[in-house]
């Protein structure tokens, strides 16, 4: 009798172990950073993520790992330590630059920035201006795509464009201020080139030295660089942009540009962990005061009393809990990358891709759906991925039924921006495939007939394939829509000429 008890009490003891090893294996199973690997697995092999990821919960990395490939030639795994281009993630940097300066007393935020680049035919124009992107002042890549000659005769011996060129231009052709300083806002890449200027000019040094000095260093940021492809900075271990061929197998360099000299708007190198340093430095007052912070972390007010979403170098929005939120993307050449501060719940999500692709923006609202537990799903297939195989494969007619048919079938499984058009007819180009690219961007007009840049698009298939008398047309309609399109502008004028 003794031994039947026994044995019972064993066999429940066993049932509760069973029990309690089941429950711990579902809860790790399940927990957010199994949740974060599972959801970031499947990206990774629908080709829609290939980077590294570092997810903070309360102060506390809960999930940090890399996916992919560093390189395409030779192939190189990412590593945690990979240094990824950060793109406009380098701007927060470039602001934090500036408040060190005005808490030295050697600037001021109310300063005009002629004081310092007085070259620069724009008056009114403070330094609080460009640093909240109110400044009006015009966008340096519009400049550089007029007049930055890449088929001149000279061009290797000036290959990239740096800011001095970018002050250059601006001061020799003084296009117009888009609204005066501190009516509204709109991100301007120029404004934070010419703070990188303004840096190097009050503290007397590069702008890449004083980087290193005042922040990277004191921060124990040692994988972390502005660099310059005309310098050529050595980096141990460097990541470099590819993209996938429409075949949808193939890798493909991504990483060169001629603006890549060009420095504050973006140009830092850094890696996941070294980016979660600066997050925790950002609660301290290792750099500059707690009220410098907190004036970096506050919404400008316009001059009408409106106020604008972006700080220093910050964007600033509310979490899905309602709190407070301090977050910055970049996009330049193959890098996409992310971080996002949820300062007052200590949550930090960083994401740093080379892969060409914009699944980044997805992909962030995934992870931060599963940090806050709430439910999530796969990012949408891009449907320029999907036909431009199918047109490879099958012909330019059976990637354009196909578009129709998923669009009518399956509108919820794929997405149909009208940039995916687009940037399938530019591969086409590249590719030399004129008649396809020309029915690909015809098809973004007829799903798009108000978007001008499909005309636009077209006009410049028209026009690389010979159809002069086409691309005049087409880039007519675009002024029709946009009266003041400057590429449109240019072309007509180049394509009468002509004829």
């Amino acid at each position: 009798m003794k031994q039947n008890i026994y044995s019972k009490h064993n066999w429940f003891k066993l049932i509760f172990f069973l029990f309690l090893f089941v429950l711990l294996g579902y809860q790790s199973s399940g927990s957010k950073a199994g949740r974060i690997d599972k959801y970031l697995q499947e990206c990774f092999e629908n080709n829609q993520f290939n980077g590294n990821v570092l997810v903070a919960e309360k102060g506390k990395v809960i999930y940090h790992k890399a996916f992919g490939i560093a390189n395409i030639d030779p192939v190189e795994s990412l590593q945690i330590n990979s240094q990824f281009r950060l793109a406009s993630v380098s701007k927060q940097f470039t602001a934090m630059a500036i408040m060190i300066l005005k808490e030295r007393g050697k600037l001021d935020y109310d300063d005009d920035m002629r004081k310092y680049l007085p070259e620069l035919p724009y008056p009114g124009i403070t330094i609080r201006h460009l640093l909240t992107h109110t400044s009006g002042i015009p966008k340096y890549e519009d400049l550089c795509d007029k007049y930055w000659d890449l088929e001149h005769e000279d061009f290797l011996d000036k290959k990239y464009a740096d800011n001095e060129d970018i002050i250059a231009m601006l001061t020799e052709y003084h296009p117009d201020v888009l609204f005066e300083p501190g009516d509204r806002y709109a991100y301007s890449n120029t404004g934070y080139v010419l703070l990188a200027s303004i840096v190097s000019c009050v503290s007397g040094e590069p702008f890449e030295i004083f980087m290193k000095k005042e922040i990277f260093d004191p921060l124990e940021m040692s994988h972390t660089l502005v660099y310059s492809a005309i310098r050529d900075d050595p980096m141990e271990h460097r990541v470099y942009g590819y993209r996938l061929a429409l075949n949808g197998s193939d890798h493909l360099s991504n990483d060169f540009h001629y603006m890549s000299g060009i420095a504050g708007d973006g140009a830092i190198y850094s890696t996941t962990g070294d980016l979660f340093k600066w997050d925790r430095a950002l609660y301290t007052e290792k750099l500059v005061s707690k009220s410098s912070l907190e004036e970096s972390f506050t919404p400008l007010v316009l001059n009408d009393g409106s106020t604008s979403n972006y700080g220093f170098g910050w964007g600033i929005d509310t979490s899905l809990t309602g709190k407070k939120v301090v977050s910055h993307g970049g996009g330049w050449i193959a890098s996409k990358t992310w971080i996002s501060r949820e300062i007052e719940e200590d949550n930090t999500v960083i994401i740093l891709t080379n892969h060409s692709s914009s699944y980044i923006y997805a992909i962030r609202k995934g992870i931060n759906l599963i940090l806050h537990d709430r439910p999530y799903s796969l990012p949408k297939i891009n449907i320029s991925h999907v036909i431009g195989k199918t047109l490879i494969t099958q012909g330019v007619e059976a990637a354009v039924s196909q578009y129709h048919d998923l669009k009518k079938t399956m509108p919820e499984r794929y997405n149909f921006s009208k940039w995916e058009l687009n940037s399938l007819g530019y591969d086409l180009i590249k590719l030399e495939k004129m008649t396809e690219a020309i029915e690909i961007f015809k098809l973004n007009i007829d799903v798009y007939p108000e978007f001008p840049r499909a005309y636009n698009d077209l006009g410049d298939a028209y026009r690389l394939n010979g159809n002069l008398k086409q691309a005049i047309e087409t880039f007519k309609k675009t002024l029709q829509m946009d009266p003041d399109n400057w590429y449109a502008i240019k072309k007509l004028k180049q394509l009468t000429e002509k004829g």
